[in-house]
């Protein structure tokens, strides 16, 4: 791919309000009345021939949309200053579909990180004990833990080693 056949997939903000008053105009002259756009399915780079007569880049960008009323609504961004919009002939229960299922999944995932921060603003209250440690200058109360080397405290005198033989030395 070469640079002069590409077209950056870079949409400004003013951009984005010419596309989407453009949107808005194809919409009403199609189905004479202002049907909303329900979700973008996705915008990504097509691939065909650079005709340099008529001034086509060989990649050019373009989003999808689906519509309220099931229809598939194309934008071609191949040409920075005009933007084409068309509207698929008849709903696209595909891509209905896979609106709902992102839909579903996003409402799954904010269902699951709810979940997860009311588990995590559940906190045990322990009360409070004067024989548990506290730090100075503060109420906290510390924990002593035994380390896996210490051997279990059974309050009988540690056992002493084994004697072991003196070493003879050899006259």
């Amino acid at each position: 791919m070469s640079p002069s056949t590409s077209v950056k997939f870079v949409i400004t903000p003013a951009r984005r309000e010419a596309i989407d008053s453009l949107l808005r105009k194809t919409i009403r002259e199609t189905f004479k009345a202002a049907i909303a756009v329900e979700a973008p399915l996705d915008h990504r780079y097509s691939n065909r021939a650079a005709n340099k007569e008529k001034k086509i880049a060989g990649w050019v960008g373009y989003e999808r949309y689906v519509l309220a009323n099931g229809h598939t609504v194309y934008c071609s961004l191949g040409n920075p200053n005009e933007p084409k919009v068309s509207i698929s002939g008849k709903p696209d229960k595909f891509a209905q579909a896979k609106v709902e299922r992102r839909e579903k999944k996003l409402a799954a995932r904010a269902e699951r990180k709810a979940a997860r921060e009311a588990n995590a603003k559940q906190v045990k209250v322990v009360k409070f004990d004067k024989k548990l440690p506290t730090v100075p200058a503060s109420d906290r109360q510390l924990r002593t833990v035994k380390t896996r080397h210490e051997p279990p405290s059974t309050g009988a005198p540690p056992i002493a080693k084994a004697a072991q033989p003196p070493i003879r030395k050899e006259k």
